[in-house]
């Protein structure tokens, strides 16, 4: 596993034949950064995953340009990214992928989610280019949603505050999944 903390600048990786990598992006420092990443998968049965996170909050601005190319046979791309954007924050993810025209038989599967609260702003531009007729699944999606005020009338109605309400589900939403 190759893990990004805070990431900041360019980086390119490349998956060689019969290779899996996963890659984990996290940035919860409150700062302004941006950070772009290309993969490319190259040959037979590569993999790639990436599970990026992300919070900014206050006057500070994160935007995330990842993008995976497959360039070979039986190749599985999964890019999911998540984020919150609080108190004026603001946050934008460009994650796509593409199957070129060399992919054959390849997976692939973009979402991008964030959550914009107390006037946090997010944009979310998912892409999905596919060059090829030889594709056993592609897909994308994208949501920027907020949390509405009868899910903190729940936490209330148990007695729990709006600022821990707002803790829990955070960290609810930005969950590894067994990473």
């Amino acid at each position: 596993m190759k893990k990004f903390e805070n990431p900041s600048g360019t980086a390119k990786i490349s998956i060689q034949s019969g290779k899996s990598e996963q890659i984990l992006l996290e940035d919860f420092e409150a700062r302004t950064r941006e950070f772009s990443l290309e993969i490319e998968l190259l040959g037979e049965n590569s993999a790639c995953e990436v599970v990026g996170r992300v919070r900014v909050a206050g006057d500070f601005r994160k935007k995330w340009k990842i993008r995976c190319i497959g360039l070979g046979r039986n190749q599985k791309i999964s890019l999911d990214l998540r984020g919150v954007a609080k108190n004026s924050g603001e946050l934008e993810f460009d994650g796509s992928a593409i199957l070129s025209k060399k992919s054959d038989n390849g997976e692939v599967a973009v979402s991008q989610k964030i959550v914009a609260i107390r006037g946090g702003r997010g944009r979310c531009e998912p892409g999905l280019r596919v060059e090829t007729d030889r594709v056993k699944s592609a897909s994308h999606s994208a949501s920027i949603a907020s949390w509405d005020s009868a899910i903190f009338s729940f936490f209330s109605a148990h007695g729990i505050d709006r600022l821990t309400a707002e803790k829990m589900l955070e960290a609810g939403f930005l969950n590894f999944e067994g990473w």
